[in-house]
């Protein structure tokens, strides 16, 4: 099949192909075409004595066919005409530096009438030895094909086979190409005396690394950009390609980032795959490159495979610079190699093509090295060359290459390189579609590809052509590219070129361009920098008029100075030139907004009108502009314009954001400007100037001072509860509100009970006073707990069917109610005003639109306290909810909310949204968490509370009929009979016991719905944990209770808890108890008192719940030590139930105060109550309402 062959790849190879074409009137062109691409033309050569080209044809005859073609000269007239044109255009002889011949120069040769390109058959004389008379035959047409292919792989063949040295020529007009600096692929060897910057870092010491998140995106994108999209004769070389053949490199590299294995473990695994024993890296000088291969110790090195070399790099990068015990010395290895995979990983690697000198061939090969280009690249390879200064020289002297010109950085440079050279090799794949492209190769298999000079020039020339951008930063000229810009005082923009010596000072002056040309010291250099320019000329269009000119300096066009400062120059800059900006240009003024806030004086609350507006102004540098200047900048949005003697840049952004925020000032509102005066700034971090007197007051808020705790306090707080105590007096004095919104168990109601006891000693009470507005199931709590704590408050109970309001003379200092008693009479209540509200469980009223809220809403009290473990259980607006109630205003309006707060920290995640949100919402808010290490070190580590709660209706009538049914047949007993009466005084305990737990208990029901204020309590208490994230256990002394709470519960959530009692197996209760330790969401454990209360392990609970109690301190004590052990990581909350007015809260009394029966009862349980009187008994059973409580 015939081989597919593509002719006239170059503009030259296209013009012969082109003028042939013209010529053959009788078509038979094609027919050498396909001969030659069938292999038939052979042994071509040219004699350039005779400007003749022969060849041997196969064709059919046995012997082959000998085929000549004689070219005619160019005239020798023609020929100076030609060669003095191309000697005044030093952009054509930069480009003949290169080895590229420019289609210009067949351009210059038409203008002046030269034909280059045949015109007639003619001009040829043709013969071959076949017996075909046509002319030209197939054979010579084939020959003809085979000149074209040359000329594509070197375009200079058209002027060798017209007989014309250009180069020589050149040589005799003063023009030597051969003496000029080349800029060519260097010899390997060249990178080895990179500069050691100036400062570096100790030897041996610290770690670079880091040094590599320091590299910006940016960069390495502009890098790759800086790739021309296409080449003239190489359709297929693209960026497309480069970003195909980079890909997979990075993505493989970090595929093989380390796990943090075993050192010893890590090594072995790679030593495993050699038979032939242990090996190790080492750095080897051949060919003309560098090269890594494996080693015995002390002994000859492997033919190592490319797998091999790929395997090693990846497990020394893994080793993360540790040495494993087998292969002491492997450090300096490790880390390079795993500075070379990160570097591949982020994509800071680029090829570059090199010369080598083998002992054949010379040849062109690629390396892949360090972007250099960017910044934390080079620092990373300048530091870790200085760190590792010893060790990387040691591995080079081993390799036998000459080192008397290498300096630290170089050799680092050097062997970062090699490895990622060996890394492309191992990790690039070849798509299908390059497959036996050599110059998708030449990248992808740098070490197993490469070009040899002559043959392959085309190709070479196509990639130098195209990697000329990476390459440009790497070469070791004396010299630099220098690009200076000037500004005049018009506004203008002058820029212009020239040269630096390579080593030169920050305050050196370039020779310009123009001196370049005439200097005679430059003679060498002068076509290399003009190359070099030429290059630079691609990125800014500018730089074209300065060497057409021959080094006049060009002014940049007003319109065009923002392209030119951020992508022509940063493209320069990438390219190893170094542009020299004056300050006005590299530090362009931007727009800045200045804003204050004006205010006014006062005290207390923070109102709209003390606040007072936003006030704003622009400025430009030190100058603040007017309303007219302001307005004729606005009109150069996107441009970079001169602005008194600088300039400025109006990023379209910027001036949008700055646009935005004067509209939003013009129409800010309260929320906005608290929000600011507590900040300091606007929603973006704006600075904004507050005055001294609004920030003195917003410090107020901050300070709290200790306040002297109530003289008629019945408790001893905890510093943190003296503190939230403080807190809350401290506001009610500014006149605020609070929300008090302590984690669970941190005391909450003792705090608010010990202010309003303040508040009755301080006479606030007097003409107004105090509604607290709790749960149903904390009333009771709320009337025993200030009973306790605060005995010289008074409070009564404003809730049943007989509740009455007294006038306020009469009525006590607090009155407690529940949340459906108040929406159902907040018309009576609300008909004078209350000195104070106190909500409990606030979050009641977090629904914005319910009737309850509402109402709060609407109440007439002065200010309101509202306490909640859990302010917010979904959404944010929660909060607004509550603190609309506690301060109005504080918050603004919903909407006002929703767009600065709620958005923003829900939607959006805005940090400093949330940091606004809690310096506003902070002189208002209080919430301290068990996890906050200044509470903790306050905490006991077990918190026991009794929780009171009320009989329902009709468990009180049930709890009253029993209680009289057994009374009676107790009076009827005499002394004599004493056993009985034991006998009956326990049935009548278990039966009350159990009405209190559940009338269903005591009438062996089975409802499907709580019956009781207990049941209805702990339904609460387990949300509350949950909401807390934490786990609890329920005790009870009975079976048939811990079942029908089972029950209730599956009703209530789908989820059947676990109840763990004595019918339960040794095997299935170890499987509840490994549930409820580790099933996160396994959050509750019911539990028999007797077959649990001992031995068992369940820490993973921190909330224990005596549903009924056996009034034994050490049984209780055991049952709550199942949670509160060794290996409790939290604070346990033990909750005692009792039911209020009945026996259980006097019993509980009871023990209280004679704290001597403790002793008794730790063996006799309840067996005490039978030495008591009938009218004792009476007293100690009866029903109490909470009415008359």
């Amino acid at each position: 099949m015939a081989r597919r062959v593509q002719f006239g790849t170059t503009w030259w190879g296209k013009q012969w192909i082109d003028a042939l074409t013209h010529l053959d009137y009788e078509n038979r062109l094609p027919r050498g075409r396909t001969y030659y691409n069938t292999g038939r033309i052979d042994d071509m050569q040219f004699n350039p004595a005779k400007l003749r080209v022969e060849a041997i044809a196969h064709g059919s005859a046995y012997s082959p066919y000998e085929v000549a073609i004689d070219l005619k000269p160019l005239p020798s007239e023609d020929v100076t005409r030609l060669v003095d044109a191309v000697a005044e255009r030093p952009a054509l002889l930069a480009k003949l530096l290169e080895g590229e011949l420019d289609p210009e120069v067949g351009e210059i040769a038409a203008e002046l009438g030269i034909s280059l390109f045949p015109q007639s058959w003619r001009e040829f004389r043709m013969s071959c030895s076949c017996p075909d008379d046509a002319v030209p035959c197939k054979h010579i047409a084939g020959v003809y094909y085979g000149m074209v292919k040359t000329i594509d792989a070197d375009p200079m063949w058209v002027f060798h086979f017209r007989g014309v040295d250009l180069p020589g020529l050149l040589r005799d007009r003063g023009i030597d190409l051969d003496k000029s600096v080349s800029l060519f692929e260097p010899d390997p060897l060249v990178w080895l005396a990179l500069a050691d910057p100036k400062g570096e870092a100790e030897e041996g010491d610290g770690e670079a690394l880091p040094l590599l998140e320091e590299i910006e995106g940016g960069y390495l994108k502009r890098l790759a950009s800086l790739l021309p999209a296409s080449v003239e004769g190489g359709k297929a070389l693209s960026r497309y390609r480069y970003e195909k053949l980079v890909a997979p490199v990075m993505s493989r590299s970090r595929s093989h980032e380390g796990q943090g294995h075993d050192v010893d473990e890590l090594w072995n695994k790679f030593q495993s795959a050699f038979s032939g024993g242990r090996v190790l890296p080492e750095l080897l000088w051949a060919d003309g490159r560098f090269m890594m291969s494996l080693r015995i110790p002390r002994g000859r090195s492997l033919d190592a495979s490319m797998m091999d070399r790929g395997r090693l790099i990846i497990s020394l990068s893994e080793l993360d610079g540790r040495t494993p015990a087998s292969a002491p010395g492997l450090e300096p290895w490790s880390r390079v190699a795993k500075a070379a995979v990160m570097l591949l990983r982020q994509g800071a690697a680029v090829p570059v093509l090199v010369h080598l000198k083998t002992e054949g061939r010379d040849k062109v090969a690629a390396m892949w090295m360090p972007a250099m280009q960017a910044v934390g690249v080079r620092r990373f390879v300048e530091e870790t060359g200085a760190i590792l200064s010893k060790d990387v020289l040691g591995i080079f002297k081993k390799s036998g290459c000459p080192l008397a010109q290498s300096t630290r950085t170089g050799r680092l440079f050097t062997l970062l390189s090699v490895l990622m050279t060996e890394y492309v090799e191992f990790s690039a794949r070849v798509p299908s579609t390059f497959a036996g492209d050599p110059l998708y190769a030449l990248m992808a298999r740098p070490l197993s590809s490469a070009l040899d000079y002559g043959i392959a020039q085309a190709d070479i020339t196509l990639m130098r052509k195209f990697l000329k951008p990476f390459s440009l930063a790497f070469m070791q000229l004396s010299w630099v590219p220098v690009m200076t810009v000037r500004t005049a005082k018009n506004g203008n923009v002058t820029v212009n070129l020239g040269v630096l010596p390579r080593n030169a000072g920050p305050k050196a002056r370039p020779v310009l361009y123009r001196d370049v040309l005439k200097e005679e010291k430059f003679e060498a250099d002068r076509l290399a920098i003009l190359s070099v320019f030429e290059s630079l000329a691609v990125y800014c269009n500018e730089l074209r008029a300065v060497l057409d000119s021959k080094g006049k300096p060009a002014t940049l066009p007003k319109d065009g100075l923002r392209d030119f400062l951020f992508d022509a120059v940063p493209s320069l800059e990438l390219l190893g030139a170094r542009v020299m900006l004056p300050k006005s240009l590299s530090n362009l003024l931007k727009p800045k907004l200045s804003v204050s806030m004006s205010g006014s004086t006062g005290k207390g609350m923070i109102t709209k009108e003390s606040v007072g507006s936003f006030d704003w102004k622009v400025s430009l540098g030190e100058r603040v502009l007017t309303k007219e200047e302001f307005e004729a900048v606005m009109a150069h949005v996107g441009e970079v314009i001169p602005f008194n003697d600088e300039f400025v840049y109006l990023d379209p952004e910027v001036l949008r954001k700055l646009k935005a925020k004067v509209d939003f000032m013009e129409s800010a509102g309260y929320l906005d400007m608290m929000k600011a005066v507590y900040t300091g700034e606007l929603d973006d971090g704006t600075a904004v100037s507050v005055p001294d007197d609004l920030i003195e007051r917003t410090r107020e808020f901050g300070r709290v001072d200790s306040i002297p705790l109530p003289s008629g306090l019945n408790a001893v707080l905890r510093p943190y509860q003296e503190r939230g105590y403080s807190w809350l007096m401290r506001n009610l004095m500014l006149g605020l509100g609070a929300l008090i919104a302590d984690d669970m168990g941190l005391g909450k109601t003792l705090q608010v009970i010990t202010t309003l006891l303040a508040m009755k000693e301080r006479g606030e009470f007097a003409k107004e006073k105090a509604i607290a507005i709790v749960p149903a199931t904390l009333m009771t709590n709320w009337m025993r707990e200030i009973e306790r704590f605060a005995p010289g408050l008074t409070a009564s109970v404003y809730h049943g069917s007989a509740r009455q309001l007294a006038p306020v003379e009469e009525r006590p200092d607090v009155t407690i109610t529940t949340y459906g008693t108040f929406k159902r009479d907040a018309a009576v209540l609300g008909a004078e005003t209350w000195r104070l509200m106190v909500l409990d469980e606030a979050q009641a009223v977090k629904n914005t639109g319910s009737g309850i809220t509402q109402a709060v809403r609407d109440f007439p009290a002065r200010q309101v306290i509202a306490m909640s473990g859990t302010p917010v259980e979904n959404r944010l607006m929660e909060y607004w909810s509550l603190l609309s109630i506690v301060q109005p205003g504080i918050l603004g309006t919903q909407d006002e909310f929703m767009k600065s707060f709620a958005k923003p920290i829900e939607t959006d995640r805005n940090e400093r949204a949330l940091e606004a949100f809690r310096l506003v919402t902070a002189p208002f808010m209080l919430r301290r968490l068990k996890t906050d290490k200044s509470i903790i070190s306050d905490l006991p580590d077990r918190v026991v509370c009794d929780r009171y709660v009320d009989l329902t209706p009709e468990q009180a009538a049930l709890y009253k009929t029993t209680l009289d049914y057994w009374m009676k047949k107790l009076e009827g007993l005499g002394q004599e009979d004493g056993m009985k009466r034991s006998s009956m005084l326990l049935s009548l305990i278990t039966a009350l016991k159990q009405i209190c737990n559940s009338p269903s208990l005591y009438e062996k029901r089975h409802p499907r719905l709580p019956d009781s204020g207990k049941a209805d309590s702990l339904f609460e208490l387990v949300e509350e944990c949950r909401e807390n994230g934490r786990k609890m256990l329920v005790f009870t002394q009975y079976a048939e209770m811990g079942e029908r709470l089972q029950d209730w519960f599956e009703k209530a959530t789908g989820v059947r808890p676990d109840f763990l009692h004595g019918g339960v197996s040794i095997a299935k209760r170890a499987e509840m108890v490994d549930r409820f330790q580790n099933d996160p969401a396994d959050a509750l454990l019911i539990i028999s008192l007797k077959a649990g209360g001992t031995g068992l392990n369940l820490t993973a609970a921190s909330v224990v719940v005596h549903y009924d109690l056996w009034w034994n301190p050490a049984v209780e004590n055991q049952a709550t030590d199942r949670a509160f052990r060794i290996g409790q990581c939290r604070d346990v909350l033990v909750y005692r139930f009792l039911c209020a007015g009945t026996f259980e809260e006097r019993i509980n009394d009871m023990l209280e105060r004679k704290r001597e029966l403790a002793d008794l009862t730790v063996a006799t349980g309840e067996g005490w109550v039978g030495d008591l009187s009938t009218d004792e008994l009476k007293a100690l059973f009866r029903l109490e309402s909470p009415e008359n409580a």
